[in-house]
């Protein structure tokens, strides 16, 4: 995901499904990260020393097979080292990128020494790695901060990570206690203990802790990020159980990551199994009475602090301006006196529609959050996803019914 981090702060806010390549498995703690403390460390090598002058100064110890050109894995080796400086953790992304936008026009998918210093040596590489290697320092590596978690803090970048990041943001909106107690501080990193009984112990990189999925500013902490590694892991372990390890090792963390089911991250989260509500009229319902059967359900689910989540439209419809096809939104809530449903959007976006707020313009959107009527609601968004009161299966066990895979 590192690549994606690079790829967000070199072209300004991501608001697109679209998953960029990027690389996998950044799995170990870095030497920076200090719970006991909880505060930013800086271990920036001393200012004055160029790009280009660093990457010749390492390209022989990250070159670990000495065949003189740089590979996806070798950099990824770099950053998975604690003992990497947060100067080489930078230009290591920096490289990473290079080779990602490289896929499509170089098989050998590497770099020699020339290429890493023409690299070096390029203003827009050097702006680049100033910003993240700016940015890690000023991170704040607490793992929750005393408001947290917050809704507020989540960001979609350009993972179509969005079926993984609204049920969060769903269940930190509605019980956020329960996210609280999800995380734990253990041994070298975290152990995430999912409401399904699924534990996964995480270690965290710098380069995790810039995760696409947050705010890219310090005032947060690092919950979000231990989250989304530890469901890195489960989905790279379905990948590996379905298409072996060969194939995954070839997959990038973006792949592994973009695209998935928002019903079994519900199942994940809360422990209880899913259940989708649709909010079109059946046979024999009229359109006044399939709104006054959604009405009536998101009332109870609302009153019971219920993971919800829907995504809009199917095809051939037309949808309100700003409101995407196919995309994972949260369900905050419904007010059953306004009659409106509170929606979220993770990309945290802002919008101010052009002309009257509806089913034409779209809706006045303020970091993601947005309202909408609830007769229009039935006629974009064609069904809420919900969590139940019934346990959920055990983790492998496969769900009755799932929802479409959503990006």
């Amino acid at each position: 995901m590192c690549a994606l981090f690079l790829a967000a702060i070199d072209s300004g806010r991501a608001q697109t499904n679209t998953t960029p390549k990027t690389t996998t498995k950044t799995n170990a703690i870095t030497s920076t990260l200090n719970d006991s403390q909880n505060k930013p460390m800086n271990n920036q090598e001393p200012k004055g020393e160029g790009l280009r002058q660093l990457f010749a100064n390492v390209f022989a110890r990250w070159d670990s097979n000495h065949d003189g050109r740089l590979t996806l894995p070798e950099v990824i080796a770099v950053m998975e080292n604690p003992r990497t400086t947060t100067d080489e953790a930078a230009a290591a992304m920096v490289v990473q990128h290079s080779l990602d936008i490289k896929h499509g026009d170089n098989p050998a998918k590497s770099l020699s020494l020339a290429d890493v210093l023409a690299l070096g040596s390029s203003p827009e590489s050097e702006k680049s790695f100033e910003r993240i290697r700016t940015h890690m320092g000023s991170i704040n590596h607490e793992l929750f901060l005393p408001a947290e978690p917050n809704i507020d803090e989540i960001h979609q970048g350009p993972v179509g990570d969005c079926y993984l990041l609204s049920p969060i943001a769903a269940l930190v909106n509605c019980n956020p206690q329960a996210v609280r107690s999800m995380i734990r501080p253990s041994g070298d990193g975290y152990d995430v203990a999912f409401g399904n009984g699924t534990t996964i112990h995480v270690r965290l990189t710098e380069a995790d802790l810039i995760l696409p999925g947050l705010r890219k500013k310090s005032g947060h902490g690092i919950w979000l990020s231990v989250l989304q590694k530890a469901y890195f892991h489960i989905k790279g372990e379905q990948a590996q159980a379905k298409h072996g390890s060969e194939f995954v090792d070839e997959m990038t963390e973006g792949e592994i990551l973009g695209g998935g089911s928002s019903a079994a991250v519900i199942s994940l989260l809360t422990g209880h199994q899913f259940h989708n509500l649709n909010t079109r009229p059946q046979i024999g319902e009229s359109a006044m009475q399939a709104t006054a059967r959604v009405s009536a359900m998101l009332t109870r689910l609302t009153d019971a602090k219920k993971v919800m989540t829907t995504s809009a439209g199917q095809a051939g419809e037309v949808l309100p301006a700003h409101i995407p096809r196919g995309h994972i939104h949260a369900v905050l809530g419904y007010d059953p006196v306004s009659r409106v449903v509170h929606v979220f959007n993770p990309w945290g976006n802002n919008v101010t529609p052009d002309g009257p707020p509806g089913l034409v313009n779209g809706y006045v959107i303020r970091d993601g959050h947005f309202d909408v009527p609830v007769d229009e609601f039935v006629r974009i968004f064609g069904g809420v996803g919900y969590e139940t009161d019934q346990q959920a299966m055990p983790r492998g066990a496969k769900h009755a019914k799932k929802d479409k895979k959503q990006k």
